[in-house]
């Protein structure tokens, strides 16, 4: 529940955000020069990412923003090495375990030593459920944040398209034009054929 709070203020934020940037020409425009043909002179083969990169690098909110997600990225496997190793050599010892068991030629040690480690597995589960629950946790979070994140750049980038659009919406003459001529080289075909 904490979460979809979170993803709420999140939108509420980037919704406030860009109306205050509609009233105001972004930073990124002022000196009149648009990001996206920017963009497209580098070659970004993602073009919003180019475009967010460029509005993130210029607004101090965002550059906290995206050093903070990084710090969390580049954490995330140092916090959770201690359980995965920990869950990694059990989960190891119980396979083996288990392989040695169908080794056994006697089926009543056999039945009797599987019940042994099945319960062993129960117990193991039982005192890992916290730590379990927690990195389940982790990574919804981890999905939420990339979804987030995604919804962020979005949310920045729109504005700046659409005034790209606006500013730089190329005339319809020449396409009139041209559209024109192939109407006429279309009747003098026509003209051509009827003869």
């Amino acid at each position: 529940m904490p979460i979809k709070i979170f993803a709420g203020l999140i939108v509420l934020i980037c919704i406030s955000c860009n109306t205050n940037r509609k009233k105001q020409v972004p930073k990124v425009l002022d000196n009149k020069k648009i990001s996206i043909e920017k963009a497209v002179k580098r070659g970004e083969e993602d073009i919003l990412e180019g475009l967010y990169k460029e509005i993130a690098d210029t607004s101090e909110i965002l550059k906290h923003f995206e050093s903070g997600l990084q710090e969390l990225y580049k954490s995330k496997d140092d916090s959770l090495a201690a359980i995965s190793t920990f869950d990694n050599q059990n989960g190891n010892y119980y396979k083996s375990a288990a392989a040695h068991a169908k080794q056994i030629t006697d089926s009543v040690l056999r039945i009797n030593i599987s019940i042994l480690i099945s319960s062993s597995i129960k117990k193991y589960d039982s005192i890992t459920s916290r730590h379990d629950s927690l990195v389940k946790n982790i990574m919804q979070n981890e999905a939420t944040l990339k979804d987030l994140h995604k919804v962020l750049k979005i949310a920045y980038t729109l504005p700046l398209i659409e005034k790209y659009q606006q500013d730089n919406l190329p005339d319809a003459q020449p396409i009139e034009g041209f559209s024109n001529r192939q109407h006429e080289i279309m009747q003098l075909a026509d003209t051509l054929i009827k003869k």
